[in-house]
């Protein structure tokens, strides 16, 4: 979920956010846990910037603080696989409108840009996601005009445009599958329904082949959206507001078996896997602000893991190693 879609969920909340922030979280981030960590989104600074938190809602770590407002716009956090590095957008507001790409190291050092901005104004380079091996990433730009894929080496060489759409369709949220073969992503005004809604497609690499896995219902609604593979990538869990409000659903790889895991009249958006596949981290307006909570197998109700009422977005689960990938859902 981008930055405009997490303010108008949280529009109502913003100014006591800001007049209310937490202290300040830890100066270092803590150790490996168990769990992994979650970064996210917050604005519990005063500005938008990455943070970090263990897997149960301690140890809150601002990784892009530098003191700077109402300059730049720190969203879409993406862990690198070896859980070291953290790539995201940065989004500029001066001297030039426009979002770029940029990688840090979790404990907030080795700051540098991923991808140069491009000169238009207004250009933007969103959502960075991971290949498995660390060695690329993919994101959605407009660059050229239209929001398209494209991959580009980690030490920022070879930049390659993966999707060659047309200004009625956007593609956006790329998500790399484990076994790296596949792209998962939203695409929106597909010219071949003529409808505006997002739903979700995989691109396959071998073969530049893009299937369509989901259909939400024409006229209600933005559609699926935010989209995450489990990590042994059998499932993909998502955000649809099919049902009216946006809940979090999780299907097969293939788009069967769909199963509605929120149901109420909340936003719950962004769903992220823990790295066993047991638990789904996700952001919800439940509680009044934008919070993060999680949900298992073992319980029906989320597990709320922050209280500062800050405006938050795109959470995203630290992947830790060899850990045994079980399921949330069949």
């Amino acid at each position: 979920m981008n930055l405009g879609h997490a303010l108008r969920i949280g529009a109502t909340v913003v100014v006591a956010a800001v007049s209310a922030v937490a202290a300040a979280g830890a100066a270092t981030p803590g150790p490996p846990v168990p769990g992994g960590k979650i970064a996210y989104m917050s604005m519990r600074d005063g500005q938008a910037d990455i943070f970090s938190m263990d897997a149960d809602g301690t140890s809150q770590f601002n990784i892009t603080q530098d003191g700077s407002i109402d300059v730049r716009t720190d969203v879409e956090p993406a862990w690198s696989p070896d859980g070291k590095l953290v790539a995201f957008e940065r989004q500029y507001t001066q001297p030039r409108r426009g979002a770029t790409l940029m990688i840090v190291k979790a404990d907030g050092t080795k700051l540098r840009t991923l991808l140069p901005p491009a000169m238009r104004e207004g250009s933007r380079s969103s959502q960075p996601s991971w290949s498995p091996d660390g060695r690329a990433v993919v994101f959605t730009s407009n660059r050229d005009g239209n929001f398209d894929l494209y991959v580009i080496k980690s030490n920022g060489q070879g930049l390659r445009q993966l999707t060659f759409t047309n200004n009625s369709v956007r593609n956006f949220e790329p998500q790399w599958s484990p076994d790296g073969r596949t792209i998962l992503f939203s695409r929106s005004g597909q010219s071949a329904t003529a409808v505006p809604q997002a739903h979700l497609f995989v691109l396959r690499l071998g073969s530049s082949a893009v299937v369509q896995l989901t259909r939400s219902p024409a006229d209600r609604g933005a559609g699926d959206q935010s989209p995450a593979w489990s990590p042994n990538g059998t499932r993909i869990a998502f955000t649809s507001d099919r049902m009216g409000s946006n809940d979090v659903y999780v299907m097969r790889s293939d788009g069967s078996k769909l199963q509605r895991l929120t149901m109420n009249n909340s936003n719950d958006n962004h769903p992220t896997w823990a790295s066993d596949g047991r638990k789904l981290a996700f952001l919800s307006d439940r509680t009044g602000s934008t919070e993060i909570f999680t949900l298992s197998a073992a319980t029906q109700e989320p597990t709320q893991l922050t209280f500062d009422k800050a405006l938050k977005s795109d959470p995203t689960w630290q992947r830790i190693p060899n850990s045994s990938a079980s399921g949330l859902a069949g």
